[in-house]
């Protein structure tokens, strides 16, 4: 099974690029304070998508240096 993630787009690169801001809430082990984590993944995109829409993307062989995730 492949890695999924959802997120929400940040950037319209090109006809087939698109930047996901993914944010995940984790908790500290020792001190358990709630933090976020924010990572933004490259991914290519076969459909018109705007900023701001939510997304799930999967994990894919790379397309290129950065862009190793799909949107579904």
């Amino acid at each position: 099974m492949k890695q999924r993630q959802k997120g929400q787009i940040k950037k319209v690169i090109d006809a087939t690029t698109v930047k996901v801001e993914v944010q995940k809430i984790k908790t500290h082990p020792k001190y358990h304070k709630q933090f976020n984590l924010v990572k933004n993944f490259l991914a290519v995109s076969t459909k018109e998508h705007k900023t701001g829409d939510l997304v799930e993307i999967e994990a894919i062989a790379p397309k290129s240096k950065r862009k190793t995730w799909k949107v579904l």
